[in-house]
């Protein structure tokens, strides 16, 4: 085997065992993680308007007509989209000092949304931005993504409160 050819072949996927043959259902697991991952990137340097299922799948090494096996059509793959940029963002916010509460938490919070590099912070702000001036569908989706964010930051801030760290 070459060097090149070693090179540019692709690597394991994650969920791949040594010798096992994976599943059905973690092969679509993987295809859609793959989508979602190429989809924020492209929302991310494109918009939502400017991306095209086709450029989704391409990127994320499928034919152009998976995206839309999977999800349909583009409102509901930004709608899966939006949740996974939500999941992604709350992994994060998850790893960064899960056992803090209130204004500790609420701060590493901010910190690591706006300090860890990655598209879900860039694919956000896009889908915000088109959501406000486009509204329809999108805006209904964000309208949803926002909210999960407002419970968490309202519910450490009431807990900041309680235990003496701001005042009203």
């Amino acid at each position: 085997m070459s060097i090149q050819s070693t090179l540019s072949s692709p690597a394991p996927s994650p969920s791949s065992k040594p010798g096992k043959r994976r599943s059905q259902t973690e092969r679509r697991q993987d295809s859609e993680r793959k989508l979602l991952d190429s989809g924020m990137q492209l929302v991310a340097r494109k918009g939502v308007s400017g991306m095209t299922l086709a450029e989704v799948g391409s990127m994320a090494g499928y034919s152009r007509g998976l995206v839309a096996h999977h999800y349909g059509n583009k409102e509901q793959f930004v709608r899966a989209l939006a949740r996974h940029v939500q999941q992604s963002f709350s992994a994060v916010r998850a790893q960064a000092h899960a056992s803090e509460t209130g204004l500790d938490r609420l701060l590493h919070s901010i910190s690591s949304y706006l300090l860890t590099p990655g598209g879900h912070r860039a694919a956000s702000f896009a889908m915000l931005g088109e959501a406000a001036i486009l509204g329809g569908s999108l805006q209904e989706t964000m309208r949803e993504y926002s909210q999960a964010s407002r419970v968490f930051y309202a519910e450490q801030l009431r807990i900041a409160l309680g235990k003496g760290e701001i005042r009203q």
